[in-house]
């Protein structure tokens, strides 16, 4: 009998799960390995640190999921991986040995990428963490208004402090570093004209400067300004494990991640898979390769969407040098997660365009 081990639970294999519990995997053990037993997706965390969704309907309980799809469910962190030797250890010693492995692990940040973070920021992964570590925040935010500043210019930075804005009101002043550069860096600048915009609206203050150290109640950025701070908070771009960097992986050598062929398999050993990005085709190619069958090639298309969750029940939305805005491109957000368990999604642009407000890009007319 095969074993196919699923390390993570991020969305991609959540959905790989819930394909296998449709139609099981023949003469195959399936093993799920998690740090967490109900684990908070990165979709999820803006709504609950907002408020408008409770925990219970924020995580994912991974005992039923596994059970529907016949898996074998184990908690544990990942010590270290031996792609050699198809080999796994986990955070007090227990070994498991697979034929077949997919990987969908969340990203680890890096705790010295400015200095004085590691001492006094509290970072976003592991989400776990971040979860327990944002209810001492709140209770905090009772006693006296706090100066909160949020270092990070992607989705997660920008999502996190309208969300944390939200949350505690008058109660908070929150700053937004960018760490150089504008907010959503990697957007159309249809998108970025649009969030400057959001951000001014919903009171927080946005510095596109660099981050430079962090201390005991204060951050500083640029050539010397120092912000008052009691609760950083580090949004930053994270990288793979420590323990991919030693597993005898190919990397990819611009992001840290195991670099992958089309059909998702791992470039320098072909056992390993990685398809966050395509999670329908990962599931296809397991199966596939457990049975010794020829696998899919991963789609690939026009623009995906990309969505950002405002935190007062908004979103925007890039769709290549197009994006939108409103609560119906929120509904929209919510839609996506549910049904595509946080998958890109291709969709025409002109089923939002008549039910929320549409940006142009620059060489289409106004911005």
């Amino acid at each position: 009998m095969k074993h196919l081990v699923l390390l993570g639970a991020g969305p991609a294999h959540l959905q790989v799960l819930r394909e296998f519990a449709a139609q099981a995997l023949p003469a195959t053990q399936v093993t799920l390995v998690a740090p967490s037993l109900r684990p908070m997706s990165q979709a999820a965390l803006p709504g609950w640190i907002a408020g408008r969704r409770s925990l219970d309907d924020s995580v994912t309980p991974l005992a039923p999921l596994a059970q529907q799809a016949r898996a074998t469910l184990v908690e544990g962190e990942v010590a270290s991986l031996d792609a050699a030797g198809r080999r796994i250890v986990l955070v007090g010693g227990q070994v498991i040995e697979y034929d077949a492995l997919s990987l969908d692990t969340a990203p680890a940040m890096d705790r010295d990428a400015i200095s004085g973070a590691g001492e006094h920021a509290l970072f976003m992964q592991p989400t776990e963490q971040f979860v327990r570590l944002w209810e001492a925040l709140l209770a905090l935010a009772q006693q006296r208004t706090l100066s909160v500043v949020v270092i990070g210019s992607g989705i997660a930075g920008v999502e996190l402090s309208l969300a944390v804005q939200r949350r505690l009101g008058k109660r908070a002043r929150v700053a937004l570093v960018t760490h150089g550069g504008p907010p959503l860096p990697d957007f159309p600048s249809s998108a970025q004209g649009r969030m400057h915009r959001i951000l001014k609206r919903r009171n927080v203050t946005l510095f596109e400067e660099q981050g430079v150290a962090i201390g005991a109640r204060q951050v500083m950025v640029g050539d010397g300004m120092r912000l008052v701070c009691d609760a950083p908070l580090l949004a930053l771009p994270g990288r793979a494990p420590a323990w991919v960097d030693a597993s005898g992986l190919q990397l990819d050598p611009e992001g840290g991640a195991v670099a992958v062929g089309p059909t998702l398999q791992s470039a320098s050993h072909p056992e390993v898979f990685r398809g966050d990005d395509d999670p329908a085709t990962l599931a296809t190619n397991l199966r596939r390769f457990v049975a010794g069958g020829a696998l899919v090639t991963a789609k690939t298309g026009g623009p995906a969407l990309r969505w950002v969750d405002c935190g007062d029940g908004d979103a925007l939305v890039s769709w290549g040098a197009w994006s939108f805005e409103g609560r119906f491109v929120a509904w929209l957000l919510r839609r996506h997660d549910r049904r595509r368990a946080g998958a890109p999604q291709q969709l025409p642009a002109a089923s939002l365009v008549a039910a929320s407000e549409v940006e142009r890009p620059e060489n289409e007319g106004h911005r």
